[in-house]
């Protein structure tokens, strides 16, 4: 299926009008993410309009998740540090009603990883990013039905 003009100017309208958003109210999301995409993700926050924080050290996370307007959390890279640390971010946005974003990198490939996501899981994210691969395995480890969708040419 194809987009019509109309709806691709439909979609460029509503992606500015949150880039506006984000420019106006400059929130803080605060990300716990794989090493490799650290600075990139600051980055991309930064050019949004957004500030960036990105500590995992369980003993100060639950102090700058406090003040975030949202939490990413990013499985890409994960140790027992840093699981800990995404427990209690998690668990002190829960507190302030912050949302929290889970992306389950490489659950499929990974025990361990699809276990940890699972845990998360049950924590309640407000959205999970995952692809396909991701979520057939969340789907099958979890007992539930995963849903998603691709881009529309």
């Amino acid at each position: 299926m194809t987009q019509s003009d109309d709806e691709k100017t439909a979609w460029l309208s509503a992606a500015a009008d949150v880039l506006d958003s984000i420019r106006a109210n400059r929130p803080r999301v605060h990300c716990i993410t794989n090493e490799v995409a650290v600075t990139y993700s600051a980055n991309a926050l930064l050019a949004a309009g957004a500030v960036p924080s990105m500590t995992w050290q369980a003993s100060e996370v639950a102090d700058f998740v406090a003040s975030a307007s949202a939490l990413v959390i990013n499985l890409g890279t994960l140790d027992p540090g840093r699981l800990e640390g995404m427990h209690r971010a998690i668990q002190a946005a829960g507190s302030k009603g912050i949302p929290f974003v889970l992306d389950p990198v490489f659950v499929e490939r990974s025990l361990t990883r699809l276990h940890s996501a699972a845990s998360l899981i049950e924590l309640g994210p407000d959205i999970i990013r995952g692809n396909a691969a991701e979520f057939k395995a969340l789907a099958e480890r979890c007992g539930s039905t995963a849903a998603f969708s691709t881009a529309v040419h």
